[in-house]
């Protein structure tokens, strides 16, 4: 997942660390990393990561 973000940019990776390391079992967020990385099918790679970086700013890096 980590790899995959790199490709789209610094705080699309933050944001997959941040969600990897929410849960106590890894394996629990595999959904929501593949949610935030397909938002790139539906909308530019530039505002997936701009919605990353308000979600680093705002403290609040999750799925929704």
């Amino acid at each position: 997942f980590i790899r995959k973000a790199m490709a789209v940019g610094p705080f699309t990776v933050k944001v997959i660390e941040q969600v990897l390391k929410s849960r106590a079992e890894e394996v629990q967020t595999y959904r929501s990393c593949l949610g935030i990385l397909n938002f790139t099918k539906k909308y530019s790679r530039l505002a997936l990561e701009d919605c990353c970086r308000m979600a680093i700013e705002t403290n609040h890096p999750s799925y929704t």
